[in-house]
C-alpha cells in the first residue's frame, strides 16, 4: 500500500501528541521555562537539525505563550546537548568489555617508569 504525504503528516501529528505512560506527568505540574525547554529539547533539536532557525523556533514557542529570548533558548539547548553527550560518553565507557578493562589496567601497571615496567 502506498501512503500520501497527508497520511504521513497525520501519523506524525498523532505520534507527537502521544506521551509514554512512564513520564506520568500531572497536568497540574508547573514547569519553569528552563524545564519546559529541556523537556521539549529532543524535538527542538531535531527541528534545528532539519533547518529551523532559532528565531523561527522561539517565535513558534511565543505563539504558545512560551516566551524565551534567543540566547537563553540556545543556552538551554546547549545544556541539553551537553548532557546527552555526557550520557553517551558514560554509556560507551561502561559498555567496554571486562577483558578490555583489565587489559587497560594491566597496561597501566606495566608502563615503564612505575616500578612494574618491562624495562
Amino acid at each position: 500500500m502506498a501512503f500520501t504525504m497527508k497520511h504521513i503528516q497525520n501519523a506524525l501529528e498523532h505520534l507527537s501528541r502521544l506521551r509514554p505512560a512512564r513520564l506520568n506527568i500531572s497536568a497540574k505540574h508547573d514547569f519553569s521555562l528552563r524545564e519546559a525547554v529541556l523537556f521539549m529539547a529532543p524535538k527542538l533539536t531535531e527541528m534545528k537539525e532539519v533547518g529551523f532557525t532559532t528565531k523561527e523556533l522561539t517565535a513558534a514557542l511565543a505563539e504558545q505563550e512560551i516566551v524565551i529570548k534567543a540566547p537563553t533558548f540556545n543556552r538551554y539547548l546547549s545544556e541539553y546537548q551537553s548532557g546527552r553527550e555526557k550520557k553517551t560518553a558514560l554509556k560507551t565507557a561502561t559498555d567496554e568489555p571486562p577483558e578490555l578493562k583489565s587489559l587497560s589496567a594491566n597496561e597501566t601497571e606495566a608502563a615503564p617508569g612505575n616500578g612494574h615496567g618491562l624495562f
